[in-house]
């Protein structure tokens, strides 16, 4: 690997991983939001429906956060994808680097999405089990954008 496809690697790798601890953060701001919101501070009808109210605000959270990383592919993809002149090798590096990040900030975002939302009462209400498969789908497919937008990225800059 070439000293420039190592640095690509890192940059697109590296801002996947700043993005998905960023919505980590807020997956843990907003679960332990709605956590309160739904069940410790509810009443009434709240307070009787507040678990499936907070898995769906958990799940919706997780949802969005997966699609914002696809929606990263493209943009990182396209702006690595620049500084090559082959788009098969731009698409490679793009799809190392894409794969790589993306899991690291879909592990993050599911991890945080989980913590905000454990605690009391709230005990079946996230399962990192269930979240598996979309969220090795979101690898996959992030990493092919990544990949595909990096290799249309090389075609814009000759």
């Amino acid at each position: 690997m070439r000293a420039a496809d190592r640095r690509t690697t890192a940059l697109v790798a590296g801002g996947y991983a700043v993005v998905g601890i960023g919505l980590g953060i807020v997956g843990v701001a907003a679960g332990d939001w709605a956590r309160a919101q739904f069940l410790a501070d509810a009443g009434g009808a709240v307070g009787e429906f507040g678990p499936t109210y907070l898995a769906l605000s958990a799940a919706a959270t997780a949802t969005a956060g997966m699609l914002a990383l696809v929606v990263l592919g493209g943009v990182v993809g396209a702006l690595a994808g620049t500084g090559y002149v082959d788009p098969r090798r731009a698409a490679a590096v793009g799809a190392a680097a894409g794969t790589g990040g993306a899991a690291v900030a879909t592990l993050a975002l599911l991890a945080g999405v989980a913590g905000g939302t454990a605690g009391e009462a709230s005990d079946q209400v996230f399962s990192l089990g269930q979240a598996l498969v979309p969220g090795v789908v979101t690898v996959v497919v992030a990493g092919g954008v990544t990949a595909g937008a990096a290799a249309l990225g090389a075609g814009a800059g000759e």
